[in-house]
């Protein structure tokens, strides 16, 4: 979307380069240095077989036109997944919380590094007691707190919708549970 002078108009941009691919149950962040718009996960179609995936792809956003390239990265690799969330937590990062799996749902957090050109991702394995695993679940940055709310799942595959709030310390790298008063 482009807004001038108090009008707003959707365009619809030719990116150019190595593109992600359909898929569904990704997520999009924008950080880093450079600008780069930051594409994980979801589930794709291959061959009628739904396969998860746990590529990241970065869209470069400093130029006239978008270009996308899948990415090299380092470190340890989130495990494929899709309803996923993904927030920006800082000018060069991200966190990965939670999504579907390709044997059950996730409770598992992982941070994307963008600084510099090749991003790196980390297992924050914070302390605490972390939510039953979920996905369609929501994330909400504020402050140094991530707020996971809701959601759909529990173990494996049954059936269960959530209607909890758990908070994710990022100074401390600790769930913040019912005993701290949050219900």
């Amino acid at each position: 979307m482009v807004c001038e002078q108090g009008t707003c108009r959707w365009e619809k941009p030719e990116p150019t380069g190595d593109t992600p691919g359909g898929r569904s149950g990704h997520t999009l962040n924008v950080m880093g240095t450079p600008r780069r718009g930051f594409v994980f996960g979801g589930c794709a179609d291959r061959d009628g077989e739904a396969v998860y995936l746990a590529d990241t792809y970065a869209m470069d956003l400093t130029g006239e036109q978008p270009k996308w390239a899948k990415c090299e990265v380092d470190g340890k690799v989130p495990p494929s997944r899709w309803r996923h969330t993904s927030s920006t937590i800082s000018a060069t990062q991200m966190v990965v919380f939670g999504g579907i799996g390709e044997t059950s749902r996730l409770n598992d957090c992982y941070l994307l590094d963008a600084e510099g050109e090749v991003p790196s991702w980390s297992d924050l394995s914070p302390g605490g007691v972390a939510p039953s695993p979920r996905s369609y679940h929501t994330a909400t940055l504020l402050g140094k707190k991530l707020f996971i709310v809701g959601g759909y799942g529990g173990p494996g595959q049954r059936t269960q919708y959530f209607n909890d709030v758990h908070i994710l310390d990022l100074d401390e790298h600790l769930w913040v549970g019912e005993e701290q008063g949050v219900a």
